[in-house]
């Protein structure tokens, strides 16, 4: 027994990862071949895997992979790129999600005939967006940073609004008598507890952290970092989904912070993205194997019917109506947001074979749990299959995002570059303290030195046929160099080497010297997800900023002083 259990998992494993390189050759995200894959290795074909013989139920599965899922989108949002977007990723996932649930469960309910507690449960289970799974499609073109930043953020709190309905009318759909009031309440009680358990759990770890001065061995920390938000979640009555994710946020910003290894951060990112590929395989392959083709064929009309109503009507309606005090947004950009979010994902596949497993216990109506799970599945494949291929496209049309493979080589180069750079300083420093031997170091400074200008040169030649690829990077050293210029300029006006008249006239001139940096830097290539590049430049323009202000107060304690 247990070895079948171990060949279905390997099994699982080795055909997901077959899945996901066919969806890299063809350009589409993973979900679709893991479920075809699913699909050809189920009864209905191969008949070789068998998902009764891995001892848990689809219920469970969803259970374990979901929390998986969503700790890796916490971990992987970056707070500090989520500032900026947090009061439309707010407004995207309340408003939007309660108008996506209503907008869907009155289509579901007139549409399909299902009852309003289905159809709201319906809505509630594809209100869970998964930008994520076209934001590698979009790496390649021109999207500006707050829109992107939204979109990432996006993925981590939305699910969980559409979570917390989905629990509540769940209760409701088992026959529990329940008031609106009262539902409202439970939802709201679901919410803050779980974000609230979420926040506490990170926020202790956080500080255990510290005083332990943890620099490495992080993913076995993260994952008891994760079973511990969601125990606690599910004790005090919360979800520990939701809590998962909110832990994973507070958590990522010590993993990025200067206590931590550079080389553990990787790793541990890294290996967290195979246990969350695992997790989706596991989601759609047995999902797939689930699949009978007689029982799907009926919702396929319906699903696509459905898919088309969301695409086009309901998501760009609640984007617009979540988003209508946001200026900072063009018409487009929102259009754009509303499009790319519009794939559904592993949640949503995820909370529907709840709702199967719930109708094979006898829990649900069996009718209503097929025409839920049928109609998830379909619109999942249309959602994400329409969006993943047509996003590029929409970008170019709506946002004038242009795809430059040589900027995103040129991206990889420069980023690659400092890696090294920040490398052959630590290796340099180990050798001063005695670390390292003389030989091993000069050994290992000559190849990195020989690495370090292979990539300058390769950069170089890039640069060369595409002068523009740089002016970001060089006006950010040029604003860099602009500062210390005016602290220079600073003291020898506080030394009486300047006077007040030649002080402000240089000061005129820096001023007008950073405007048109600034023009240059507006109208360069974007760079906005090249992390290396636009904090330079905002530390840059950061430091000029403050040179100024210090300039002024300068020249005023001057004025008073004279005064007096």
């Amino acid at each position: 027994m247990q070895f079948e259990v171990l060949a279905q998992l390997a099994l699982i494993v080795v055909c997901g990862i077959v899945a996901a390189r066919a969806g890299q050759r063809l350009r589409i995200p993973a979900v679709i071949p893991l479920l075809l894959a699913g699909y050809l290795l189920g009864p209905d074909i191969l008949n070789l895997l068998k998902p009764a013989e891995l001892g848990i139920s689809l219920e469970l599965l969803a259970s374990l992979a979901v929390p998986i899922i969503l700790f890796y989108d916490g971990l992987k949002t970056d707070v500090r790129h989520l500032a900026s977007a947090l009061r439309p990723v707010a407004a995207i996932s309340t408003v939007a999600v309660l108008f996506t649930v209503f907008g869907i469960g009155a289509v579901a309910h007139f549409a399909f005939g299902l009852s309003w507690v289905f159809s709201l449960l319906l809505g509630a289970i594809l209100a869970s967006t998964d930008p994520a799974a076209i934001i590698p499609v979009l790496r390649k073109l021109s999207i500006s940073k707050k829109v992107s930043g939204l979109l990432e953020g996006e993925t981590a709190f939305n699910d969980a609004a559409a979570i917390s309905l989905f629990l509540v009318l769940m209760e409701v759909a088992a026959g529990e008598a329940i008031s609106l009031t009262a539902a409202v309440g439970q939802f709201l009680f679901i919410v803050i507890s779980s974000v609230a358990a979420g926040l506490a759990v990170g926020w202790l770890f956080v500080q255990l952290f510290r005083a332990l001065r943890v620099e490495s061995d992080l993913l076995i920390v993260s994952v008891i970092v994760l079973l511990s938000s969601f125990g606690v979640a599910e004790y005090v009555g919360g979800s520990g989904a939701i809590s998962a994710v909110v832990t994973a946020l507070v958590v990522a910003t010590y993993f990025r912070g200067s206590r931590v290894e550079p080389l553990a951060r990787a790793q541990t990112f890294g290996a967290w993205d195979e246990i969350n590929f695992i997790a989706i395989s596991m989601i759609f392959i047995v999902l797939g194997a689930e699949i009978s083709l007689s029982a799907i064929a009926p919702f396929l009309f319906a699903g696509i019917l459905l898919s088309l109503a969301f695409v086009y009507v309901v998501r760009p309606l609640t984007v617009l109506a979540s988003m209508f005090f946001e200026k900072e947004f063009s018409f487009n950009e929102k259009l754009f947001i509303s499009w790319v979010g519009g794939p559904r994902g592993t949640v949503s596949a995820a909370l529907a074979a709840v709702v199967a497993s719930k109708a094979t216990q006898g829990l649900f109506p069996k009718e209503e749990a097929q025409v839920i799970f049928g109609v998830t599945l379909v619109v999942v494949c249309f959602t994400v299959i329409v969006t993943s291929l047509s996003a590029s496209r929409v970008a170019k049309f709506l946002l004038g995002a242009v795809e430059d493979s040589a900027a995103e080589r040129y991206r990889m180069l420069s980023t690659d570059l400092k890696a090294m750079r920040i490398a052959s300083k630590k290796l340099k420093d180990d050798w001063s303290n005695g670390l390292v031997s003389n030989k091993m170091y000069h050994e290992l400074n000559a190849r990195y030195n020989q690495m370090i200008l292979s990539v300058s040169s390769e950069m170089a030649c890039l640069t060369k046929e595409n002068p523009r690829l740089e002016d970001k990077e060089r006006v950010s050293h040029v604003k860099r160099m602009l500062a210390t210029q005016v602290n220079a300029v600073n003291d020898a006006f506080d030394n009486k080497e300047v006077s007040e008249y030649g002080h402000a006239e240089l000061m005129k001139k820096y001023e007008e010297r950073l405007g048109r940096l600034s023009e240059v830097e507006a109208s360069a290539p974007d760079f906005s997800l090249s992390k290396t590049l636009s904090e330079a430049a905002t530390e840059g323009h950061e430091k000029v900023r403050k040179a100024f202000q210090t300039a002024l107060k300068r020249k005023s304690w001057s004025k008073n002083e004279g005064g007096n």
